[in-house]
């Protein structure tokens, strides 16, 4: 493309003027008054007294209680968020031990955490692992205190440690034959010198102390499950002969197990195997309630909705019967005791906590809510203004604890509905009953649904016709836009209704896939993460902007690149997934990315010709340097970008461990709230107004802040230079190099202004055809996509005179005017500013005027750009985990000489059946997901003669289960 020459100018930075400052507040709880209080995985039950009780969360962190489960205290505060295991020493209940999964630290804050007074207070303890990047990575999985001497284990990631002076120092067992310090999902050390460990590989047994160790593999079927629970194995109380473990595999399809071994791991025997799979089952034992020291119970959770106990008898250990245990929400993680090691106490599930009155025959939730143990796991919250504008609706989808509704901004939540939810879409502004609609995805199986104000008549959307993804709300209620497919095509395509699905028509495509959900600006503007093809180069997959304007109306949607930043991070939890970015509601012009290329939150105020790194909002949001900006494969620590539509340049960013910041100057300063650090896992944001916003949370439930504006609002007046031509429509400006697929409007032409430049513009009225130009001078040219010749189909009138502006279309646009200088004397008009040099037509209908200081030529004008080799999931919806059926990878482009690399979340993998190319270069490879649920990754590479070429796609594996 030929160099562009001179100067350009472009809408910039903002003048915020002041009346004192905006007053700093820290942010609260807001969790609603429901018993669900969210995932809970481990319970730990003080040795010497069973009112005081410590749970941890699967990602809100630890809670306590001191009254037997009635009510509860966060206690790890902002240490780290996702703990593993948990458990007090049986001989001193004032310390307690956890494990943690790696965090979002640089050097990571997962591992082994103690506590000295009982679990108030929490420090991370040192260790020395045996390499430096498990240093660096650390997490921890299990622990276990071993019966017979004072020593305590850990399975860690790079092996068993052990300690002997009450967990304050570890040591780390060596490799030996059999042992390679390999990660430890679980651990038991039912007495002295005898261990098993739970592994990748399955179970490993010694009985000197980790000197010697076999693999356990008798009577057990194959491939297991990579992944374990910390409870999945367990041991006889009286018998450490007797072990027992639950665990998932797969053969001939997904299996849920659980066996018994009666000699020390030399052989095992099935007592459940049956098809389905869900959350990693567990298996625990306590002495018998009948009291009979011969005796011993077992306790088995499915991972799903079953829970059941039986009695073992004798030496034999003969189980009679099963019985069912009955609970109010299903998903059971883990059982507590008693200080007798008998009597049940507490079940840990997806709903949170539950206490029993009957020796555990049944269940009900306790401690959720007001009563303390906030650990919802929240996808996003949002709302709708009342009439009088000072108070709201608001809405909440979780994981696996339904989809709630408060008609009073969060005092009552009296409605709810589904197991889950999340992509919750409802006009912010008050509409009335009979237009007013909420939707958004319920699942499981997940659908599409559509709602009056508090779900009053739920059903489900009226989707396009091959529809893909969820459904998405515009500007005015009725208005959605919808991804859909096309057989034997692999473009994105998007239906627009404007009557809530009654009608849908087909409206614009491009050929990249989509790559999370878009964000909408006020002026019929969207933005869509795209997958280009090929990978960063720490192989995460390449994500760039699509900008789509003019959605609405008759013309053709005008779809342009916004590129200039190295990849797009993005965040996502479990089902829902987001790229981390965001645009202004009221200037589309302005927008906020999260580079995890550059490691740099990035701001462009014209659409993406030209980016700046906002240095110190990086470094807030890092910790100067403390925490990971992103994480692989393309995690990044800005989860939330959330825009003020009632308080001009307020901007509120949350995190995924640093906390929440805001600004009132659009960027100019931030600031963070004050004990937001308490928030992990921010997933959205939203503003009811007055001074409000309600932040959500992936582990912590809801949270309020309070904030004033400031009194006068700040004045977009200023220009700055920008670096290329632009396409300018009704305040909307593309950067006229990041159009770059003629496809969306083959029927669209350029007009380029020779020698001249526009004074003004006529066009029909209703129609927006062109009807005439005034220019001072010159002459047109006109272009098709390929450089063709066009006629000229609009009249030309010459005028004398330099100054733009007149009775025409131009005297009415303001915006238009102060980038052409309009409003200012001539020599400063011509001094550097933009002229309108071409215009953009579909056919007779004006699309854009194209902005620059000097005439363009056909060479400037944007071509075509083809897709590289790239692959695709070739799957509408993510997998249940109960049928993980195999995932349809389809490659495109790529060079059918050289062989292919496949891997999944970074291991290699072999598919089902070897590719077959065809003379294009397309493939379709077959891919078995892991039994694990979340977003995975799939990676192709191809080390070819030119280089390697390389891509990446994501998929998800979801639940199959009851309420």
């Amino acid at each position: 493309m030929k160099p562009f020459s001179g100067k350009f100018l472009l809408l910039g930075s903002a003048m915020l003027l002041l009346a004192g400052g905006p007053k700093l507040n820290s942010v609260s709880p807001k969790q609603p008054g429901i018993a669900l209080g969210g995932r809970a995985v481990v319970i730990a039950a003080h040795p010497n007294n069973a009112n005081n009780i410590i749970v941890a969360s699967d990602s809100g962190g630890l809670f306590r209680s001191t009254n037997h489960g009635a009510t509860w205290t966060q206690v790890s505060g902002s240490t780290t968020f996702w703990f593993s295991d948990v458990t007090y020493l049986p001989s001193n209940g004032d310390i307690v031990l956890a494990t943690a999964y790696r965090d979002s630290r640089v050097v990571s804050g997962g591992g082994i955490w103690r506590s000295t007074d009982g679990g108030t207070s929490w420090a991370q303890v040192t260790v020395n692992p045996p390499t430096s990047d498990c240093a660096t990575d650390f997490a921890a999985y299990a622990l276990a205190a071993e019966t017979g001497r004072n020593r305590f284990w850990a399975g860690t990631l790079c092996g068993l440690a052990y300690s002997d002076d009450s967990g304050a120092a570890w040591t780390f067992l060596p490799a030996v034959t059999g042992y390679a310090q390999e990660k430890v999902f679980a651990v038991l050390a039912p007495s002295a010198g005898r261990l098993v460990i739970r592994t990748y590989g399955g179970l490993k047994i010694s009985t000197d102390g980790g000197s010697t160790w076999v693999h356990s593999t008798s009577g057990l079927p194959t491939p297991y499950s990579r992944f374990g629970a910390h409870n999945d194995i367990a041991a006889a109380p009286q018998n450490p002969d007797h072990l027992y473990w639950a665990f998932n595999y797969s053969n001939n399809g997904e299996h849920i197990a659980l066996y018994r071994s009666l000699d020390n791991g030399a052989s095992w025997s099935s007592i459940f195997d049956y098809a389905g799979a869900n959350r990693p089952p567990f298996v625990r034992t306590a002495k018998a309630l009948s009291g009979d020291s011969t005796q011993y119970d077992i306790y088995f959770g499915n991972g799903g909705c079953s829970l059941q106990r039986a009695t073992a008898y004798g030496d034999s250990a003969i189980i009679p019967t099963w019985t069912p245990l009955s609970a109010d929400h299903c998903d059971a993680a883990d059982v507590g005791f008693s200080t007798d090691h008998k009597t049940p106490i507490l079940l840990a599930s997806d709903g949170g906590l539950h206490n029993t009155a009957n020796n555990g025959l049944n269940w009900s939730l306790v401690g959720g809510g007001k009563a303390g143990y906030n650990a919802l796991q929240i996808y996003e919250v949002t709302g709708q203004l009342h009439n009088d504008g000072l108070s709201s609706d608001l809405y909440f989808g979780t994981q696996d604890n339904s989809i709630w509704a408060s008609p009073d901004e969060g005092g009552t939540w009296p409605a709810n509905f589904s197991s889950e939810g999340y992509y919750l879409d409802i006009p912010r502004d008050f509409y009335p009953l009979g237009i007013t609609k909420l939707s958004g995805v319920y699942c499981l199986p997940c659908f599409n649904f559509i709602a009056d104000p508090q779900f009053l008549g739920v059903s489900n959307f009226a989707d396009a016709p091959n529809q893909v993804a969820a459904p998405k709300l515009l500007t005015q209620p009725g208005e959605y836009i919808q991804q859909t497919e096309t057989q034997g095509l692999d473009d994105s395509f998007f239906d627009l209704t404007t009557n809530t699905g009654i009608n849908w028509t087909p409206r614009f495509s491009f050929p990249e896939p989509v790559w999370g959900r878009p964000e909408v600006a006020n002026d019929n503007v969207v933005y869509m993460p795209v997958h280009e093809p090929g990978t960063t180069s720490t192989g995460a997959p390449l994500v760039e902007l699509k900008r789509v304007s003019g959605v609405l109306g008759n013309n053709t949607p005008l779809i342009s690149n916004v590129s200039g930043f190295g990849s797009l991070g993005f965040h996502g939890f479990l089902l829902a997934g987001r790229g981390s970015f965001g645009v202004d509601p009221k200037d589309s012009n302005f927008l906020m990315v999260s580079d995890i290329v550059d490691n740099q939150v990035k701001v462009s105020t014209d659409a993406g010709a030209t980016w700046t790194a906002d240095t110190a909002l990086t470094d807030l949001v890092t910790e100067s340097g403390q925490l990971v900006f992103s994480q692989w494969p393309n995690f990044t620590q800005t989860t939330a970008i959330a825009f003020d539509p009632t308080c001009d340049g307020h901007i509120v960013i949350g995190t995924l461990q640093a906390g929440v910041f805001e600004t009132f100057d659009r960027g100019g300063s931030w600031q963070k709230l004050g004990n937001s650090e308490l928030i992990p896992n921010v997933s959205s944001i939203f503003f009811p107004g007055n001074g409000r916003l309600v932040i959500s949370s992936f582990g912590r439930g809801l949270w309020k802040y309070s904030y004033t504006c400031p009194a006068k609002p700040i004045h977009l007046d200023k220009l700055a230079q920008f670096a290329e031509p632009l396409i300018y429509w009704k305040g909307a400006r593309i950067p006229i190099s990041q159009i770059h697929d003629p496809d969306t409007c083959p029927a669209c032409g350029y007009f380029l202004l020779l020698g001249g430049k526009v004074l003004d513009y006529k066009t029909s009225p209703g129609t927006n055809e062109l009807v005439e130009v005034i220019i001072n001078k010159g002459e047109f040219k006109g272009y098709t996509w390929q450089g063709a010749s066009l006629p000229v189909p609009f009249k030309v009138t010459t005028k004398k005179g330099q100054q733009a502006g007149g009775a025409g279309a131009l005297g009415s646009d303001k915006q238009l005017q102060a980038l052409l200088g309009v409003d200012q004397p001539l020599q400063d008009a011509q001094a550097g500013k933009s002229q309108i040099k071409g215009l953009f037509l579909e056919e007779r209908t004006l699309r854009g005027l194209i902005l620059a200081t000097d005439d363009l030529s056909f060479d400037q004008l944007p071509k075509k750009v083809t897709l590289g080799p790239h692959i695709k999931i070739d799957q509408d919806e993510p997998v249940g985990i109960d049928e993980l059926e195999p995932v349809l990878v389809k490659g495109i482009g790529f060079d059918p000489r050289f062989p292919l690399e496949v891997l999944l979340d970074g291991q290699i993998v072999q598919p089902e059946f070897p590719p077959d190319f065809d003379p294009q270069g397309n493939f379709t490879l077959s891919v078995q997901p892991p039994p694990s649920l979340g977003l995975h990754t799939i990676l192709v590479r191809q080390d070819t003669e030119l280089g390697l070429i390389q891509d990446i796609a994501t998929f998800g594996v979801t639940l199959r289960e009851a309420e």
